[in-house]
């Protein structure tokens, strides 16, 4: 191991991004952004051929784009979704007014194809929209469309890529792709939607000028984020006291477009700073990896990737226990997920919920960090 110091042991791991003060007015002082949509465009989209093309659009959440896209499609439809996710997914197709079905997950985080072709609506009444996670970036999903397409060629394949921000729409055949930024990166809001379909692009930029709700949310995520880089003067119960009702208006109020704010924060500092967030994020990933293996604790990595986390699969009764003793040195690593409202007893059935616990490997932190991390398991 590296070795952590006295001062590494106090700093903080986990929580969402401090927003800095330089990084804001870096911001505010830009000039020449007035084409919003093609400026943004440019900025994050590193896979779109023609940055011209109207087929990305940019919403203030993932949730908002995948809403969009199922709104695009409501049309005799069906949502086909796997048993171990965000409970916010479940809202946005809720809230599209469309019926859902559960397909189970395998602890290798691929689908169960047999369940999945069980739910899959071969009925060319009723197509279904079929959702795939890439879970924390580290899967290869390719195979599993061509199977999808083979066995029910007119369902329509939704890639849920949040976790896949550096993988986003790489997959060669898919009809819809979403992720999310403020997930990655210090941002206070933003999600992107990318649509195969160029026939579908006019119908969607119809559906995207009429998200035209306030974001209400992303002043209290903005000031939060911001004065979490204050820490010597502000309370940090002040900032997530922000955060929380930032996140509480998002669950009522996510049907709307990215905020100025987020796209400016992106093209003038994060940007900028791509290549150094690969490296960091896969340099961290790599050293746990390295460490769990030496401790023989079950986990998925992938080299070649540059995953949101590291996710690691404990016993139910200990993983708890060493979330807590995580917590007590300043650790916060979290699960994905809390389980969703008792009656979609579908969704909760997967004993991932109950195993899975999340180690933060990103771009703030380094390997006496990660060293902080791996320490926690090695007293258990």
């Amino acid at each position: 191991m590296s070795g952590s110091t006295e001062k590494d042991r106090s700093k903080i791991i986990g929580g969402e991004f401090a927003i800095a003060p330089d990084a804001l007015n870096s911001a505010l002082d830009a000039r020449g952004l007035l084409d919003h949509d093609s400026a943004f465009r440019t900025a994050v989209s590193p896979f779109l051929e023609d940055p011209n093309d109207n087929s990305e659009l940019f919403f203030s959440s993932g949730r908002a784009a995948l809403y969009a896209a199922l709104r695009a499609e409501k049309n005799s439809l069906q949502v086909v979704l796997p048993d171990y996710l965000c409970s916010s997914v479940i809202d946005a197709v809720n809230d599209a007014g469309l019926p859902i079905c559960f397909y189970h997950i395998q602890d290798n985080f691929y689908p169960d194809m047999d369940s999945l072709m069980a739910y899959a609506s071969k009925d060319a009444r009723v197509k279904s929209a079929i959702i795939l996670i890439n879970y924390f970036g580290l899967l290869e999903l390719d195979e599993t469309i061509e199977a999808i397409r083979k066995e029910v060629p007119e369902s329509i394949i939704i890639l849920d890529d949040v976790q896949n921000y550096y993988g986003f729409g790489t997959e060669t055949d898919y009809d819809y792709a979403f992720t999310s930024l403020r997930k990655w990166f210090p941002i206070p809001d933003g999600g992107i939607l990318k649509v195969k379909n160029k026939a579908k692009s006019k119908q969607l930029s119809e559906i995207y000028d009429s998200m035209n709700d306030s974001n209400l949310f992303v002043s209290y995520k903005l000031s939060g984020n911001l004065l979490k880089s204050f820490r010597e003067v502000i309370n940090d119960e002040v900032c997530l006291e922000l955060i929380e009702k930032g996140e509480e208006l998002l669950n009522h109020n996510y049907k709307c477009r990215i905020s100025d704010i987020s796209y400016k924060l992106f093209d003038t500092c994060i940007k900028k700073e791509q290549e150094n967030v690969v490296n960091r994020r896969k340099d961290n990933a790599r050293y746990l990896h390295e460490g769990l293996l030496k401790l023989n604790i079950k986990h998925i990595y992938k080299e070649s990737k540059v995953p949101l986390f590291i996710p690691v699969f404990l016993d139910p009764d200990i993983r708890d226990v060493i979330r807590k003793k995580m917590f007590e040195n300043n650790i916060f690593c979290p699960v994905h997920w809390k389980k969703v409202k008792e009656s979609d007893s579908a969704s909760n059935s997967n004993i991932l919920y109950d195993m899975e616990l999340s180690l933060i490997c990103d771009q703030r932190y380094n390997l006496a960090d990660m060293d902080r991390i791996l320490e926690i398991f090695s007293v258990f």
